[in-house]
């Protein structure tokens, strides 16, 4: 077991907070805290949230982002102990969200365009009735 995956072990497990994304520090991923919620990070703060794509949702004390979601500029120089550190100033920018507004943008096209549900109804029965008909025509002929 890596160095990693022991303190990992040892410790509560965190799973990234960005929409889409099942990292979690067992899968030895690096997990970053949101910045503090004071005057001098609340900007930063408030860009994380809004980068999360997360509809009417406030991180905890126990809410991370997973290294994926910061490009490597974003870090300081690496570390004697391989730990890599963000800077102050890091704002996460690598995310995927499905392109979800194309399919919710294009029309659906319907068979029953401007029927109300009582007349698809009796639509529907008057097809099934064509069907049967055509059916025993064929049957009837067969014989």
């Amino acid at each position: 077991m890596s160095p990693r995956a022991l303190r990992a072990a040892d410790r509560r497990s965190y799973c990234c907070a960005a929409y889409n994304c099942a990292n979690s520090d067992k899968k030895e991923f690096r997990m970053h805290s949101f910045p503090i919620c004071n005057k001098s990070n609340a900007e930063r703060r408030n860009k994380w949230i809004i980068k999360c794509r997360r509809k009417n949702w406030t991180p905890t004390k126990s809410a991370r982002l997973c290294e994926f979601h910061f490009k490597d500029s974003q870090y300081k120089g690496n570390h004697r102990d391989g730990w890599k550190k963000l800077k102050q100033t890091a704002i996460p920018t690598i995310f995927h969200f499905p392109n979800l507004s194309q399919r919710f943008d294009q029309e659906r096209k319907s068979l029953y365009k401007g029927i109300e549900c009582t007349e698809k109804m009796n639509y529907i029965k008057e097809l099934e009735y064509e069907i049967y008909k055509l059916k025993t025509n064929a049957e009837q002929n067969d014989i």
